[in-house]
């Protein structure tokens, strides 16, 4: 695992995401992201043109109809249950 950085994918319907928990740069993300195989040597370079931001999330369960088993929620500042998360959205 690159600098101890773990990277998850999410998917809506309009966007692809790469999400590491934590104060990360763009660099690093993709870096961790090939290194776990989360994305490949062709997501790579689509990615690598991604937006990058930073924000506070909090995790909601969803309802039981959803199909979903939570939702990740940007939240302007911290708040209990919440963490911080550097992103990149293509």
């Amino acid at each position: 695992m690159a600098d101890g950085i773990t990277v998850d994918y999410h998917t809506s319907d309009s966007n692809q995401f790469l999400v590491a928990k934590g104060d990360h740069s763009k660099e690093a993300i993709l870096a961790a992201a090939v290194d776990q195989n989360v994305i490949d040597k062709d997501d790579l370079q689509e990615f690598q043109a991604a937006d990058y931001y930073q924000s506070n999330y909090k995790v909601v369960p969803a309802g039981e109809d959803s199909g979903y088993s939570c939702w990740h929620h940007r939240v302007e500042k911290p708040c209990r249950g919440s963490y911080f998360a550097s992103v990149l959205c293509k």
